[in-house]
């Protein structure tokens, strides 16, 4: 069976099997490029960018390989499987059908993600903006006290994979560490003490001398920390952001933080990004901003991790296996296991 678009452009059958159009909008060199052709010979593949995908390009796959602008997504009707470049999927689910595999990549930005929410927390809790601006006005102050993260106790929310791996490294440096997931840990989680579920927030947050959240967009975590929420938290507490930018309740934390309820925070993701400049968080005093810049594919050695994830999906869809990294479309991340969120 041979069907024509109407630029050229031929989907066939090949001794029974369907040969599928693959579009690829992962960054990719010739060896990697290489290996696709040599994994699927008979499959066409294009090969394209995030910015410069087409409504023309998504309408034709059959697979899609890599994010495209999910506006595009209305247009990819013959589409039968898209693997994600990114962790979370809420976005896509909502826009492709149910019959739509997806796939993402938990497991890939864990390690990179843990060590900037590590970074985040050192430069917020050792007071290392006030020396950088007395640095650059050559004033030479006398140190200010600043707490540790050995012997504190941090609230993990989000026991996934960027979540526990933090969880582990400050575990290893001597602090007491809580975990927080969605439903109720029927093993334990390495680097956690204790773990709660989310009905157990409230009891929680007023321990905790650190809040790191590292969960995902849904609409059981929009502004799941509200005005109420930040206020329950210690006065000198840190809160850390580096899983959805909606789990914060953006206007509250400015107004917690100019009232001086908060020792600091750190955030490096947003309600809407890029940051708008007349955002109050701008301008909110002892706030980090990091411009999503945690886990990006291109750093560290992210991007090849992706490719050999999605390499191997490739093959398991060419041979009729299971795939891996299999997307909830409920939740809009990996489907859940014992040590998932």
């Amino acid at each position: 069976m041979h069907i024509q678009y109407p630029d050229g452009t031929v989907l066939c059958k090949v001794a029974g099997v369907d040969v599928e159009n693959i579009l690829v909008t992962l960054p990719t060199n010739e060896e990697q490029r290489a290996r696709l052709h040599a994994l699927v010979p008979d499959w066409p593949i294009k090969f394209s960018s995030f910015s410069k995908a087409t409504v023309e390009m998504v309408a034709k796959a059959n697979i899609l390989i890599g994010n495209v602008p999910v506006k595009l997504l209305s247009a990819a009707q013959s589409l039968k499987w898209m693997q994600l470049s990114s962790s979370g999927a809420a976005e896509q689910s909502d826009a492709l059908g149910e019959k739509v595999l997806l796939t993402c990549v938990t497991g890939t930005y864990g390690t990179i993600v843990s060590e900037h929410m590590l970074a985040m927390l050192l430069t917020v809790m050792k007071k290392f903006p006030l020396y950088m601006e007395n640095q650059t006005k050559s004033m030479w102050t006398p140190p200010v006290p600043f707490p540790m993260v050995a012997g504190s106790t941090i609230l993990v929310l989000g026991t996934g994979d960027i979540g526990s791996k933090f969880a582990r490294i400050v575990h290893a440096m001597g602090a007491k560490v809580l975990g927080c997931k969605r439903t109720y840990a029927t093993k334990p989680i390495a680097g956690f003490d204790a773990l709660y579920t989310i009905d157990e927030l409230d009891t929680i947050i007023p321990l905790a001398d650190v809040i790191a959240l590292a969960l995902p967009g849904t609409e059981a975590t929009y502004h799941l920390f509200d005005a109420r929420r930040l206020r329950m938290m210690k006065t000198d507490a840190i809160l850390i952001n580096v899983g959805r930018g909606s789990a914060i309740d953006t206007e509250a934390l400015c107004d917690v933080l100019e009232e001086g309820h908060l020792a600091a925070a750190a955030l490096d993701v947003f309600e809407k990004e890029p940051l708008p400049k007349y955002n109050c968080l701008w301008h909110a005093p002892r706030l980090l901003i990091t411009p999503h810049a945690a886990g990006g594919y291109l750093a560290g050695n992210s991007i090849h991790r992706i490719f050999d994830i999605s390499l191997e999906n490739l093959r398991r869809f060419r041979d009729g296996e299971p795939l891996l990294h299999k997307v909830d479309r409920k939740t809009g991340y990996q489907e859940a296991t014992d040590d998932g969120n």
